[in-house]
């Protein structure tokens, strides 16, 4: 009977769902996500102000493809300091990550392996150790896709749409 091939790096499961995004770019993808729908309303719902009567200001329809314009360069704005933030982000991740492989080998070089647990309870754990582990690699996967992809998907979906939009 062979034995499945593990690799080393199959072991960590606790880094690999361990929160992705600092608070400050969690802030920034906040942000991000907020101007991006305000940006779809303005197209989908057409919520683009033609006056602000409080201030007297009445909008012509080049003042509003303007006001779109700038709309647009904010969404740039918070798309790019979103960007910076996660990739910092993204890279302390996986290097946590290669620190515990790293720890891992350097530990498991000083002393033998579950020493102090019986045969039954060392297959108990290494049982639960391999079902976590598996669970942990997609998990891992689908939250890094829902914290740094989702959001740039809708800000560029947003920015299309606005680019696109005709005022009337």
């Amino acid at each position: 009977m062979e034995k499945e091939e593990e690799s080393i790096f199959d072991e960590f499961p606790i880094v690999k769902i361990k929160d992705p995004l600092s608070e400050v770019t969690r802030k920034e993808r906040r942000s991000l996500l907020g101007v991006s729908i305000l940006g779809l309303l303005v197209v989908k719902i057409g919520i683009l102000p033609e006056e602000i009567t409080a201030l007297g200001i009445k909008f012509t329809v080049n003042e509003q493809s303007g006001l779109i314009t700038l709309f647009v360069l904010i969404i740039l704005f918070y798309l790019i300091a979103f960007l910076i933030y996660a990739l910092s982000d993204f890279i302390a991740w996986r290097l946590a990550f290669l620190s515990a492989v790293t720890n891992s080998i350097k530990e498991s070089r000083k002393q033998p392996v579950k020493d102090s647990m019986t045969m039954e309870d060392g297959l108990r754990f290494s049982i639960l150790q391999k079902k976590w582990a598996t669970i942990a690699t997609p998990t891992s996967v689908a939250r890094a896709f829902f914290e740094f992809i989702v959001p740039i998907v809708i800000t560029l979906y947003s920015i299309i749409l606005l680019l696109t939009f005709k005022l009337q």
